[in-house]
């Protein structure tokens, strides 16, 4: 059932075009094209990092230049991938789950029955929600559902080895976890909160009534957590040879305490995109308002004040709602390595991939307990709520279908962004460039391309060294055009904003061997 719909959810999708990071990072990266399955020609993959020879999300990259091997740039074969991962990560988590339901703490709740019921129920409604399109049909973004399928692995392979008599078979699950956690890692760094996610499931779902002895014996487990999540950030900390908390910084339009003040609000708007997800909330690009202090906008406060309310209430409620407890302390634990100090862009709805995991077992739960209710009480009541759960389960899988189709194409993406985003510069830019250096230029197209860059001017941008970029790529239009008295004044502003960043105005055509502009 859970291949079924989420194929059929995402079946439009296998012909959708390449999209913005995809370039960079897959059709442009030659690391990646490989034509032989040598090993030395694999490990090679593994230092795919755009623009620099570096070890670089390596089980990606490989699954990625695979992929390359089988079908070079055609999407077909990629999306195939993309949407099996997806379909084995709901599959496993559905696993997960039942063992959740039958742990210590749960085990005399339910019937198997209801069991299996929950975790499918919940499962579903992850894997059908539309925000998770951006980690499945955006192909570069295999790196999070990728990470996400090994991390809820590792998950379940902890579980089987806490939930087993046998000392060898514990043995060997506790050696699947961290094989899955070593291989999540490889995928995208956002994995590196799993050591603390188990730590999580240990105190909800295993504890014992004994708090203090119990914390007393949690405590070799805390140590190793501790130094499992400290060995990644001291690697990066010392591979950027710069002061580790405000690298990045320097480049972005926002600095680190507007970031920290900021991320709170944008955490509380992801939560609303999940229970409340219709394709019109859904966007490559969100207009974000900076928050410049804790009152600026007011929103700030109430969104911090709400934050540290919620983890205060899990934590209180962990022994009387622990389902409720886990899934939320889950989710904004995971959140902690994308929406905190790093610098980072501010928002990105793959993000949602991996904490999003458990959100819908209290609500799954919920609904099985209303279903015990009146199923002798009340049939009527009781078939109601079946089929509200059904309709809820179909469209989620309908909006999901409905989101897909705005990526057929890079123009119908940012269209689609332009208009949820007036405000940020890169549906605009990305739109111009698709008119200005298309295979087939026109006056016309080069005209409407020139009246986007220059709209794109007064917009938002996620790095300053963007606004000269767009410069650079308006002075580029008047060089093609032929109108070169217009093109130098642009070509030197462009060069007075920062030479650093200037991005070479001329490459030769590989049809004509003329030298022609480009932004």
């Amino acid at each position: 059932m859970l291949a079924l719909l989420i194929v059929s959810a995402y079946s439009n999708t296998f012909k959708a075009s390449w999209q913005f990071d995809d370039k960079p990072n897959i059709l442009n990266n030659e690391r990646l094209h490989i034509e032989d399955l040598s090993p030395d020609t694999l490990w090679k993959t593994f230092f795919a990092m755009p623009g620099r020879d570096k070890w670089y999300r390596p089980l990606a990259n490989l699954s990625f230049a695979l992929n390359w091997y089988v079908g070079q740039d055609n999407p077909f074969g990629y999306h195939v991938v993309n949407i099996s991962i997806h379909v084995l990560t709901a599959f496993l988590l559905f696993l997960a789950t039942t063992l959740i339901l039958n742990t210590p703490r749960l085990k005399n709740n339910y019937t198997p029955k209801e069991v299996g019921r929950i975790a499918l129920m919940s499962s579903l409604l992850w894997a059908l929600n539309p925000i998770q399109t951006q980690a499945v049909t955006y192909i570069v973004q295999r790196m999070a559902s990728l990470a996400g399928m090994m991390v809820i692995l590792s998950i379940y392979c902890y579980l089987k080895a806490r939930l087993s008599l046998d000392r060898r078979r514990r043995g060997m699950f506790f050696a699947g976890c961290l094989f899955s956690f070593i291989l999540a890692m490889m995928a995208k760094e956002n994995a590196a909160m799993l050591p603390f996610s188990l730590l999580l499931v240990e105190i909800v779902f295993f504890r014992q009534d004994n708090a203090l002895e119990n914390f007393k014996k949690k405590i070799p487990l805390l140590l190793a957590s501790l130094i499992i999540l400290l060995i990644p950030v001291v690697l990066l900390a010392m591979q950027s040879r710069i002061q580790f908390f405000t690298a990045g910084y320097e480049t972005r339009p926002f600095s680190l305490a507007e970031r920290l003040l900021t991320e709170p609000r944008i955490l509380w708007f992801y939560l609303s995109q999940i229970l409340y997800p219709l394709p019109s909330r859904l966007s490559l690009t969100h207009d974000v308002v900076l928050s410049t202090s804790i009152l600026s906008p007011w929103t700030t406060l109430a969104a911090i004040a709400a934050l540290a309310a919620s983890m205060a209430l899990a934590i209180v409620s962990m022994r009387r709602r622990p389902l409720l407890a886990f899934a939320l302390l889950f989710f904004f634990l995971n959140h902690v390595v994308e929406s905190s100090f790093i610098a980072l862009e501010l928002i990105f709805e793959h993000r949602n991939y991996i904490p999003s995991f458990f959100l819908f077992l209290p609500i799954a739960a919920g609904v099985q307990v209303l279903l015990n209710r009146y199923h002798q009480k009340n049939r009527l009541v009781s078939f109601l709520l079946v089929g509200m759960v059904g309709v809820v389960i179909v469209g989620m899988g309908c909006f999901t279908y409905l989101r897909n189709q705005v990526w057929r194409t890079e123009a119908s993406l940012w269209r689609d962004a332009m208009q949820k985003a007036p405000m940020d510069a890169r549906p605009v830019c990305n739109l111009a460039i698709q008119m200005g250096w298309d295979e087939h230029p026109t006056p016309l197209k080069y005209d409407a391309a020139l009246a986007l860059f220059k709209k794109a001017l007064a917009l938002n941008t996620a790095r300053d060294f963007l606004k000269q970029e767009i410069v650079a790529n308006i002075g580029g239009i008047y060089f093609e055009k032929g109108e070169f008295r217009e093109a130098v004044p642009y070509f030197n502003r462009a060069l007075q904003m920062n030479p650093l960043f200037f991005k070479g105005t001329l490459q030769f055509d590989r049809h004509t061997d003329h030298a022609r502009a480009v932004g």
